[in-house]
């Protein structure tokens, strides 16, 4: 286990939560120091003999910390095995009948006495193991469970390579999904801020699957690695029970969160498609189009995210498909048959079902939208029947259809008043400032619209 004497952690323990009390020979203060790092990352509560408080007898405040502890986790090297402190704590621990582990840094042979001691104790050694990574996995999975702290958000059960937390400070917790927690990050080497995509697997169906979502989307983004509208994958770790991505961070909003006009709408659709020109130049069909996984900046850039569950078409050895679907915004044939190969069809029946929502979404609740099935014109009169005829088209059933590549959806798409697409937002700064204090429109969609809600559309 390397040194690292850059960093200095103190004791982190709560009044009446368990703690592991941490035994060590002061000359190895540098590796305890890894082990502790191990612990903050892993949330652990933990005691060690530079939290004494002044004014207090030491012999007194250790043997009080010992007696307290839930575990007593001993780090053996060859000078805490010479150590007259360390055996006395460990006869303390042993006398209270305390939960002890044992971890061999060292590759060492102890003497008769400290052997008698721990002899039958659990024992973890360092030597034992063929990476940094696979000992912390398992010093981790030693640990007394009690002396993990409680967390209000649930989160996947993360094991890292110490290399994460050396590279990457984790700031907050911007979003949490079905396949794992997402992260604002700050890179210590460039000072660059990242959002840290990480998840917690397993060796069940479900895991093996939250393993080749995290797999596809690396293999996604290194394709689209010159594309300037889609996270640019920084780097990337795997454990045996976790896998990490780090992304650079967008600062964006996600287009749910706002109510388009014809305007605006248009010159989105535009921006999206030629997103899609690239994931065509690539190769790569989303599968996933929906409003949350697509970010709008306050210059008016929007991005594209979320590639897990995206096709990658590969003649020469063609991949699985993931399957996978969002209620409200999958194409049909998502949910049919294994074999059906995902085409520019099914990214566009996604990206028509999006243009739909965020034209009516705030006359229709969300699980109304699911079974929408109609012309927007029945919500929104204001929408000119071209752009109304290609949404139909775009959202038919039969892919075939459909439209079948980029270029034919654009086509039909500039038979929309050219006008409009000479228009420029004027500040999206000032309307996002704006927008963050509009309330959700509480008009329920029934069938019918009724003429006399006066509901603002020209928000953006």
């Amino acid at each position: 286990m390397a040194d690292n004497p850059q960093a200095r952690y103190k004791p982190d323990t709560a009044e009446n939560r368990p703690y592991l009390f941490i035994s060590y020979s002061s000359k190895d203060s540098n590796t305890v120091q890894r082990i502790i790092q191990l612990l903050r990352i892993n949330g652990y509560y933990y005691w060690y003999d530079e939290g004494n408080k002044p004014g207090r007898d030491w012999s007194d405040s250790l043997a009080d910390r010992i007696i307290g502890c839930a575990q007593f986790l001993l780090v053996l090297t060859e000078n805490s095995a010479k150590s007259e402190n360390v055996l006395d704590e460990l006869y303390l621990a042993k006398k209270y009948n305390k939960p002890l582990l044992v971890v061999y840094i060292d590759d060492i042979k102890v003497s008769g006495g400290l052997d008698l001691k721990i002899g039958r104790i659990h024992s973890l050694m360092r030597n034992k193991y063929g990476s940094e990574n696979e000992f912390n996995e398992e010093l981790v999975q030693a640990l007394s469970i009690s002396t993990k702290k409680p967390y209000k958000i649930s989160t996947p059960k993360l094991i890292f390579d110490l290399r994460l937390e050396e590279r990457y400070e984790i700031i907050e917790k911007i979003g949490e999904g079905a396949t794992g927690s997402v992260f604002r990050g700050k890179d210590r080497k460039t000072g660059s801020m990242v959002a840290i995509k990480i998840c917690g697997i397993s060796p069940t169906y479900s895991g093996n699957l939250l393993l080749r979502l995290y797999n596809n989307e690396r293999d996604a983004l290194n394709r689209l690695a010159t594309c300037p509208y889609v996270p640019k994958l920084v780097d990337w770790y795997m454990g045996k029970r976790a896998v990490c991505l780090i992304l650079n961070y967008i600062k964006g909003y996600p287009l749910e969160s706002f109510q388009f006009n014809e305007v605006t709408i248009l010159e989105l659709f535009n921006k999206i498609l030629g997103i899609f020109n690239y994931l065509e130049d690539c190769g790569i069909i989303h599968k996933d189009i929906k409003p949350n996984n697509l970010l709008i900046d306050e210059l008016g850039t929007v991005y594209l995210l979320d590639f897990g569950g995206s096709y990658i078409c590969d003649e020469t050895n063609p991949p699985q498909v993931i399957r996978m679907a969002s209620p409200g915004f999958a194409a049909p044939e998502q949910y049919g048959e294994m074999d059906i190969i995902p085409t520019f069809a099914t990214d566009c029946y996604g990206l028509g079902r999006t243009l739909q929502y965020l034209l009516i979404n705030r006359y229709v609740y969300a699980h109304d939208f699911r079974n929408f099935s109609g012309s927007v014109h029945q919500v929104r009169k204001d929408i000119s029947d071209t752009l109304a005829q290609v949404l139909t088209k775009m959202t038919r059933q039969d892919p075939k259809e459909r439209y079948q590549n980029v270029n034919e959806l654009r086509g039909d798409l500039y038979k929309c008043d050219k006008s409009l697409f000479a228009t420029r937002i004027p500040s999206f700064r000032d309307i996002i400032a704006e927008q963050k204090s509009l309330q959700e429109c509480d008009v329920p969609y029934d069938g019918e619209v009724d003429t006399n809600v006066n509901v603002k559309t020209d928000f953006i």
